[in-house]
C-alpha cells in the first residue's frame, strides 16, 4: 500500500502561494474560459469547475509531485497522475449531461465542457508544479548511525524496574537460557530477561565485541587474547567461540590496547 506524506515546508510561503492561487489564479481561469458565459446556462457546473480546481490544487499540495519525482519514487508519482487523470475523466462524465432538466448537452457544449476542464486541469497543475518548486527542498533529518554514541548507557529491567547502566563500567555481559547477567565494576550483577544479540545491539557500536554465544566483552577492557580466550584487564578469561574466533582476531588485532598471546594468556 502507498501512502503519501504531506511535506512540512514553511508556513507563511505556502499560505501566500494558497492566496495568490485563490485571489489571482482562478480569477485568471475563470477569465481565460469566459466562465461568466457559462453561468448563466451552466451554474451548477460552473460552481462544481471551481471545487474541482480548489480540490486538486490541494491534492498537487498535499502530495507534492516534485518531492516524489526528486526522490526517485516514479512508481507513487506515476500512480498519483493516473489518479487524477481518472478523477478528472469521471468528473467530466458526471457533471451533469443535462442542464435543467433539457435534452442531453449538444456536442458543441459538451466539447467546450471537455476543453474547460481540461485547461483548468493544465494550469492547476502548472502552478501547483511551480509553486511546490519554488519551495526550499525538505531536509532531510540524518540521525546518527544506531550504536555510534560511546557514551549511551545500557537500560535494562530487572525487577520489574528500568535499570540505567553506564556502558564504561560493564566488566562484560554472560548471557544464559533467558536472560543475561551482567558484570559490573565492583563486582556488582544484574540479570535480566533479555537476549544477548539484543543486548549488544543496544550499546555502543564497535565498543563491544561478541566473542561467544555466551560472551559479550568491552574492547577496552581485553588486555590479551589467543585463538580460545581472552583475558580482560581485571583478570578474568573468558573463552573465544570457534564460529567467532576469525571476527575476534581481526577486530583484537587492530586493537593497541590487547596483546596477542601465542600460547596461554598473559595475566596483567
Amino acid at each position: 500500500m502507498l501512502i503519501f506524506v504531506p511535506v512540512k515546508t514553511n508556513s507563511r510561503d505556502r499560505f501566500i502561494q494558497h492566496g495568490i492561487f485563490l485571489v489571482a489564479v482562478l480569477p485568471l481561469l475563470a477569465m481565460l474560459l469566459t466562465m461568466q458565459r457559462w453561468w448563466h446556462y451552466h451554474p451548477v457546473f460552473c460552481l462544481m469547475l471551481v471545487a474541482y480546481c480548489i480540490v486538486l490544487y490541494g491534492c498537487y499540495r498535499i502530495v507534492n509531485l516534485p518531492r516524489l519525482v526528486r526522490e526517485r519514487k516514479y512508481i507513487q508519482a506515476g500512480l498519483f497522475l493516473v489518479a487524477v487523470l481518472t478523477v478528472s475523466y469521471l468528473f467530466l462524465v458526471f457533471s451533469g449531461l443535462t442542464v435543467r432538466g433539457e435534452l442531453p448537452i449538444t456536442m458543441a457544449r459538451n466539447r467546450i465542457r471537455w476543453q474547460g476542464v481540461w485547461i483548468s486541469f493544465l494550469c492547476v497543475t502548472l502552478y501547483a508544479t511551480l509553486a511546490d518548486l519554488s519551495l526550499p527542498a525538505k531536509e532531510e533529518r540524518k540521525d546518527p548511525p544506531k550504536g555510534t554514541d560511546t557514551n549511551r548507557p545500557l537500560i535494562l529491567t530487572a525487577d520489574y524496574q528500568k535499570i540505567r547502566i553506564d556502558s564504561t563500567d560493564i566488566l562484560y555481559v554472560e548471557s544464559f537460557e533467558n536472560y543475561v547477567r551482567v558484570h559490573l565494576d565492583g563486582g556488582a550483577l544484574l540479570d535480566s530477561k533479555i537476549s544477548l544479540a539484543k543486548v549488544a545491539a543496544m550499546l555502543p557500536e564497535g565498543s563491544f565485541l561478541r566473542i561467544h554465544r555466551s560472551y559479550l566483552v568491552p574492547v577496552a577492557r581485553i588486555h590479551s587474547f589467543t585463538r580460545t580466550e581472552v583475558t580482560l584487564s581485571e583478570g578474568s578469561t573468558l573463552p573465544i567461540g570457534r564460529t567467532y574466533t576469525a571476527r575476534v582476531q581481526e577486530a583484537l588485532s587492530c586493537n593497541p590496547t590487547a596483546d596477542r598471546s601465542d600460547g596461554a594468556d598473559r595475566r596483567p
